[in-house]
């Protein structure tokens, strides 16, 4: 038997043929359609129900009769449940199409089909499915909401399970996909996640197979920043969404349309409009307002039937006290309402009576006029379906100026208002390399990236002369654990690139005379015995050489040497070294082939030869100075990530002085062209972008700027292409108050973040063997660790101190040989501290043969034997409670943070910076000591960046207004 049901196109329907046998029903014959992933047949799996599927069978062919040719999207959705039922994915995806063309605000239909597939693990299908259905979200402004349907097939979506094909190895490609699209659409959705999708999406991650993920709570500062990742998340919208947004807003009065107002009766049409016309002159006179009520839905607030006067009007008194101009819209229908407007005489507010019950679009309209960026809109209505009102990109926009500008409300203790603003996008987030989820309970989860390093080995077959090589590091602690297999001669002072000679080579005195040329810089002599000397034009093969001779090519820019060199080394070379391929990275940057040079240096990363990024600066230098700054952002922006995938911590030397200064240059701003191929206006894409990321790096080296880059950062500003700039000397004071801005700056560490670096370096304290002794290289042995715990012992005894001295750094001066120590310096710190009635420790090495009676008076002195001080000196402030403990020393302390789990490195370079007290000597030859009570590095704060000098001063730089040029845009 055949059956045919055919329903017009016009009608949103489809054509679908369905072919049953009168087998169809035996309980012998399988079942048409409804297969497993692998192609199985699903008879085999519910053979033992075979009663069961032929009742099935007979409900599927009935519904298929009875709804095939309906139009009802009831009928349709019934229809869609049986298909997926049995696994008949392609007629369940011609119904689902036919439905949201039916229905185009809505894709709940896709959940039924996705949640299906991923049942049945066939995820590839699912995938896909979820796929068409953002990108239907993504061109129709369709409703999302986060249901509980919706939470567990997002749930089955992150099963890790569905990482594995045929139960052998993960797909990795899956993972990043499904995570891409997944948090998009959380993303999209614009609600805050439940305790079990937190859960799912932690334990997705967990299973990435190419990315390593940390998972931490974390606080967002009202800035907007991550206090686990320190990067900045969404907390405004950019002009140009806010242009738009009021464009289209004002769009929808300039004629309104009857379907976008509520008008139930055509005969008061007219009434509509005047009204309209009304609002318009009443926000012209009493605008523009900073905050706007939503009357009616404050007066429900009670009950959803009950509504509450005396509420309004606590809320107008609340914001009319902090001197904003306030403007309510009501409606008329009410009886309370004409009440409450009574009573809002007597207060500061202007209030609007609407008669058609249009009072959340005319609340629209009063906030695009009043300014969408700074006007705050008081309800509890979240405005959801407001954004179908709107284009389907102008939508999403609108979704999130409701987050960020909507002021929720709710009853507190003793039956008064509370009030809750957003100043963060509370939507999952991604920034840099770092997820944010936001949590339901008003928490926040960051998940950071780094690259997932495991073990690996590097085998080569072993010759005579070569030796073995194992370096051992744990992957908290930075790297790698590499076996290479290497020549003698790669370790040897003479050379830095391992070779295996062929043959016999070259004779002894043309390697000498190579050498010859090579220590005296005659570079034509070489080239020439280079070129003699290559075997007829093939290969050079003198062991000992290579990276010298490549070095001194490049150097004098013999460009076709070094290609023909670098040849020989790939051709007859075990190894390359790092210096081999350096000298590479210089010769193309050098002639402008920056593909290559980046080519080359990502052979050194994904090698791990190198574990800095000292490359990444000359290639970014010659970048810039070609006036290649967008190529040069893109290298910088790697090589920030990588310094934070590995921790890596750089000092302010000269080259990257030099480097800032030219990506800072004005004159490399890259210009857009415009219609007619010629040069038009500045990307200021490219100078936002930039600033906040050549800026952030400042701050993460911890440092004081110099005056020369001073001027290249205020040059910079001075070019913005948006905005003005007031640049100001500043004085900070000891609670951090900008005295130019006003703002304040990071002047402590959050309780929480110091109390887990506590709890970190006690953990190390109990774990010693996790710490590398200086004594002969060895491991932490047992009079080592009863050493510590006499440390331990007496810090209890006689603690908590207030002050811990590094005796060896305080008292040592001069360097090298000329190393000598002063008793009296130290007696001297000890004083300075004990005279203000503070407790203090001093912690000195046995080695330093003085006495010490002196300090015994004074002070607490602890007496070690190991040179392990910086390390009890930790342990005693970790001891001694590290919020309020000061550290005396002029070490920076910085490669200890190496020691600690990653995600409390950065508070931990935070303390040494505000709890370490540096000292001098000044004229009269007597100890000066200094405490930082600001953080001393680059910080933003509002609308002003702050840059620490070197002489102790400081410089703001607030936003002050857009220019004309751009207003004129």
């Amino acid at each position: 038997m055949r059956l045919r049901y055919i329903t017009p196109l016009w009608r949103g329907g489809y054509v679908s043929t369905c072919s049953f046998q009168r087998t169809f029903l035996s309980s012998e014959a399988p079942h048409y359609g409804k297969t497993l992933e692998n192609g199985q047949n699903l008879d085999s799996e519910t053979k033992e129900n075979g009663n069961g599927d032929i009742i099935g069978a007979v409900k599927l062919f009935e519904a298929i009769k009875h709804y095939t040719k309906s139009s009802n999207i009831q009928n349709k959705t019934k229809l869609l449940k049986s298909y997926c039922d049995w696994g008949l994915y392609e007629q369940a995806m011609k119904i689902v199409r036919s439905i949201v063309n039916l229905k185009v605000y809505d894709t709940d239909a896709y959940d039924l089909v996705i949640t299906s597939m991923a049942t049945r693990r066939q995820i590839g299908k699912a995938i896909q499915v979820f796929e068409e259905k953002l990108k239907r979200q993504q061109h129709f402004p369709t409703k999302v909401y986060l249901s509980e349907y919706v939470a567990e097939m997002i749930e089955l979506l992150l099963n890790p399970e569905n990482l594995i094909i045929k139960g052998e190895v993960f797909d990795e490609h899956r993972h990043t996909r499904t995570s891409q699209m997944v948090f998009r659409y959380l993303e999209q959705n614009g609600e805050r996640l439940p305790l079990r999708l937190i859960r799912a999406i932690h334990s997705w991650l967990m299973h990435d197979p190419n990315n390593y993920w940390t998972w931490q709570n974390c606080t967002i500062s009202e800035a907007g920043k991550c206090s686990f990742c320190g990067n900045m998340l969404i907390n405004r919208l950019p002009l140009e969404d806010v242009r738009q947004l009021k464009f289209e807003i004002l769009r929808l009065f300039e004629i309104p349309q009857k379907s976008t107002f509520k008008l139930n009766d055509i005969s008061l049409e007219d009434q509509m409009y005047q009204e309209i016309e009304e609002l318009k002159m009443f926000v012209k006179e009493k605008g523009p307002f900073d905050v706007i009520i939503d009357g009616l839905n404050v007066l429900c607030t009670e009950s959803k039937f009950k509504l509450s006067s005396h509420r309004l009007l606590e809320m107008v008194n609340h914001f009319a006290i902090q001197q904003k101009n306030v403007m309510v819209v009501l409606s008329k229908k009410e009886l309370e309402n004409r009440k409450a407007t009574r009573a809002l005489k007597t207060t500061n507010c202007a209030v609007f009576m609407s008669s058609f019950g249009n009072d959340d679009l005319y609340l629209l309209y009063a906030a695009a006029m009043s300014g969408l960026r700074y006007v705050e809109v008081v309800t509890n209505d979240k405005l959801r379906d407001h954004r179908l009102l709107f284009p389907a990109e102008v939508g999403w926009i609108f979704s999130r100026w409701t987050r960020l500008n909507r002021v929720s409300f709710t009853k507190g203790g003793k039956g008064k208002l509370q009030f809750f603003r957003d100043r963060v996008d509370p939507v999952v987030q991604y920034n840099g390399n770092s997820w944010h989820f936001p949590v339901a309970n008003e928490a926040w989860r960051c998940s950071r990236r780094s690259k997932r390093l495991g073990t690996f080995s590097c085998f080569i077959q072993r010759e005579p002369g070569m030796i073995r090589l194992r370096c051992l590091t744990t992957r908290k602690r930075a790297c790698v654990t590499s076996t290479c297999l290497l020549f003698r001669s790669f370790l040897s002072s003479k050379a830095s690139t391992s070779v295996h000679t062929h043959g016999n080579g070259q004779n002894v005195e043309t390697e000498t005379t190579m050498k010859h040329y090579i220590k005296t810089g005659k570079v034509t002599d070489a080239v020439r015995l280079f070129e003699e000397s290559r075997n007829g034009g093939k290969s050079w093969k003198i062991d000992g050489c290579y990276s010298w001779l490549l070095h001194l090519f490049v150097q004098h820019n013999e460009h076709e040497a070094v290609d023909k060199l670098y040849e020989d080394i790939k051709r007859n070379a075990v190894f390359i070294g790092e210096g081999a391929k350096f000298s590479m990275i210089k010769s193309y940057s050098n002639r402008g082939l920056f593909d290559q040079a980046v080519g080359m240096l990502h052979a050194i990363v994904e090698s791990n030869i190198a574990h800095h990024t000292r490359h990444y600066d000359y290639i970014i230098t010659s970048m810039a100075k070609r006036g290649q700054s967008e190529k040069a952002l893109r290298v910088f922006e790697e090589k920030l990530e990588r310094l934070e995938n590995f921790g890596i911590n750089e000092n302010m030397s000269a080259p990257i002085k030099d480097m800032i200064e030219l990506l800072l240059n004005p004159k490399s701003l890259p210009v857009n062209e415009n219609d007619h191929g010629k040069e038009g206006k500045v990307d200021t894409n490219h100078h936002k972008k930039m600033s906040n990321m050549v800026f952030s790096y400042l701050q993460q080296t911890g440092e004081r700027l110099p005056v020369k880059l001073l001027v290249a950062v205020r040059s910079w500003l001075n070019h913005d292409p948006v905005y003005h700039w007031k640049w100001k000397y500043s004085r900070i004071s000891e609670v951090g108050t900008c005295s130019s801005c006003g703002n304040q700056l990071m002047s402590g560490i959050l309780p929480g973040d110091i109390q887990q670096l506590e709890r970190e370096l006690i953990k190390l304290s109990n774990s010693p063997q996790l710490v590398i002794s200086k004594v002969a290289g060895e491991n932490l042995d047992k009079k080592i660790q009863k050493e510590l715990e006499e440390l331990k012992s007496f810090i209890q005894r006689r603690g908590p101190f207030d002050v811990v001295i590094d005796g060896m750094n305080v008292a040592a001066y001069g360097s090298g040989a000329n190393m000598s120590f002063s008793t009296d310096r130290l007696v001297a710190t000890a004083h300075h501290f004990a005279a203000q009635q503070k407790k203090v420790l001093v912690i000195v090495n046995k080695a330093w043969r003085t006495s010490v009676y002196k300090l015994e008076d004074v002070c607490a002195v602890f007496r070690n034997k190991f040179k392990n001080d910086d390390l009890y000196v930790l342990y005693a402030a970790a001891f001694s409670g590290m919020q309020q403990v000061e550290v005396v020393t002029n070490d920076r302390l910085r490669d200890h943070r190496l020691l600690l789990p990653s995600n409390v490195w950065w508070t931990y370079l935070r303390w040494t910076r505000l709890n370490c007290v540096s000292f001098t000597v000044n004229e009269r030859g007597k100890l000066e000591f200094f405490r930082q009570k600001v953080d001393p590095v680059v910080q933003r704060s509002g609308n002003s960046w702050h840059f620490p000098v070197e002489d102790r001063s400081w410089r703001c730089a607030t936003k002050s207004g857009i220019k004309r040029s751009q207003m004129k845009n």
